[in-house]
């Protein structure tokens, strides 16, 4: 009995490292994303200074999603998700795609 209840908490310890891992790899990469853009948007000049103001806030915005605790999360992205039909990472992945396509178009028109 004792050996089952510890290999039910080692499973559920490993799930659990795995989902923070997986976690954090999703926020360094948009992170990752998030610093690409603002330096193609920074090459654009005035143009482009809108947007990197709208990519930091989208940063600092992904860096206090990330301090929330995994119930934190779970409760905004069920109450996001019940309002507009997506997660919260799901929007900031909306507005990076369009960010995106906005410096790409100027970065064109350039």
């Amino acid at each position: 009995m004792k050996l089952n209840k510890f290999i039910l908490s080692g499973a559920v310890l490993v799930s659990g490292v795995a989902a923070i891992a997986v976690s954090v790899s999703c926020a360094s990469s948009r992170e990752k994303k998030i610093d690409k853009l603002i330096a193609r948007a920074e090459k654009l000049g005035q143009p482009g200074v809108l947007i990197v103001s709208s990519l930091k806030k989208e940063k600092d915005g992904l860096k206090e999603y990330d301090k929330a605790t995994s119930e934190e999360k779970k409760e905004l992205n069920a109450a996001t998700k019940l309002l507009t039909g997506k997660t919260l990472l799901e929007h900031l992945d909306d507005e990076l795609a369009r960010m995106e396509k906005e410096i790409a178009e100027l970065e064109k028109a350039k």
